[in-house]
């Protein structure tokens, strides 16, 4: 059994950007490990450069590639400002993990599955998306609903189109606000200006057989969960992500504790009704 205290090595292999803001800068790098990792959709990396410290990144690749790990991350403190700004291909990494509960999509067979981003929320939903399109004949109906501040702080905007083009997907993107009143010039993708949870209510969905999945941070998850059981869905059809202040990502050092539970061992990956009765949260 692997030591999960000892982290595994590797190098970047390529460095994407993710998004256009000066405000948010956002990159996807993609990770060539030195031993392959076996990740399920939804789980977490720790990520760490040594004199900078050590981070929990969702993995947002391909769960049937093991010999590569993705993780898209947003600049907001010391390591990820050194990982975005200064960080080149062929630089050396550290990881260890994967961490955390999966999003269950075994509960989604033969079901729709109704995917909610806001924010950098997508980063842990790209798996389920990349796994769902690879087995396509698993699933019913598929639905994609993506926001952000604006445009140009959304992430993984090149795939939108790709995604689309597969039978009965559908790709819903909504923003709060256009800066400058118009679509971005070389966009190639139409938004919604306005609430996500508006854009849900204009969609026909069914709320007898899908499978909510929803990342975003926890005030927008209350608002989008408030809405959709208020809309027929049951609090049971719907999974959650909670993103609180991860640093082990094993159960050791209590940082991310709610009440009696672990998010970063217990979860991040929850079931709604139970989510909504831990402590300290804003569901």
């Amino acid at each position: 059994m692997p030591n999960l205290y000892i982290p595994k090595k590797g190098k970047v292999k390529n460095i994407l950007d993710q998004s256009t803001s000066d405000s948010y800068i956002t990159k996807t790098l993609v990770i060539e490990p030195d031993e392959e990792i076996l990740f399920q959709p939804g789980q977490f990396v720790m990520i760490s450069l040594r004199g900078f410290g050590e981070s929990a990144m969702f993995i947002s690749g391909n769960p049937s590639c093991s010999d590569i790990i993705e993780v898209t991350i947003r600049e907001v403190g010391n390591l990820t400002h050194h990982l975005v700004r200064s960080f080149k291909v062929g630089d050396k990494i550290e990881i260890r993990g994967p961490f955390g509960t999966p999003w269950p999509l075994i509960e989604g067979l033969g079901r729709d599955l109704v995917i909610v981003s806001g924010g950098t929320g997508l980063n842990s939903l790209r798996p389920v998306i990349l796994h769902a399109l690879e087995n396509r004949e698993d699933y019913e109906k598929i639905k994609i609903f993506i926001s952000a501040h604006c445009p140009d702080e959304l992430i993984f905007t090149e795939e939108y189109r790709e995604w689309v083009a597969h039978p009965d997907i559908g790709v819903y993107v909504t923003v709060d606000r256009l800066p400058y009143g118009t679509i971005p010039v070389g966009s190639s993708f139409k938004y919604a200006v306005g609430d996500i949870r508006e854009l849900l209510e204009s969609v026909s969905l069914n709320p007898d057989n899908s499978l909510i999945l929803v990342s975003a941070p926890e005030t927008m998850t209350r608002g989008i969960c408030n809405r959709l059981v208020s809309n027929g869905f049951s609090q049971e059809s719907i999974y959650i992500s909670l993103q609180r202040r991860m640093k082990c990502g094993m159960g050791k050092c209590g940082h991310c504790q709610l009440g009696s539970t672990l998010v970063c061992k217990d979860g991040p990956i929850f079931r709604y009704d139970i989510a909504r009765t831990l402590p300290d949260t804003l569901l």
